[in-house]
């Protein structure tokens, strides 16, 4: 389970329509994002997995913030390599939230 996750309103909207049961039964519907945060007890082992995982269930974007590094790794299918985002960088939804940006030491604050 991710420390948070994104559904994009359009995809509940369809699940609900689609589940006429929904409330009864457990959510089954992927997240379009999900933000994992390091803390001190995680392994990185450990988060490479669940990312994997993510990835091979569908999630679109995956942040990984690190705040003990004040660092962020983005993730996404089409990439076989991650993004390493340091400093002033700027996280942005790209195309699973469009026009969200924040800027990477301001989660930090």
């Amino acid at each position: 389970m991710p420390d948070v996750s994104f559904f994009a309103a359009e995809r509940i909207a369809a699940y609900v329509a689609q589940t006429p049961e929904w409330k009864e039964r457990p959510f089954a519907l992927v997240p379009d994002m999900v933000v994992e945060v390091v803390s001190p007890n995680d392994h990185y082992s450990e988060i490479d997995e669940k990312v994997d995982v993510y990835l091979a269930d569908g999630v679109r974007l995956i942040w990984v913030i690190d705040p003990q590094r004040r660092k962020a790794t983005v993730h996404t299918p089409d990439s076989d390599q991650p993004l390493h985002l340091k400093g002033d960088a700027v996280l942005n939804g790209g195309d699973v939230i469009p026009g969200f940006e924040v800027l990477l030491p301001k989660l930090f604050e």
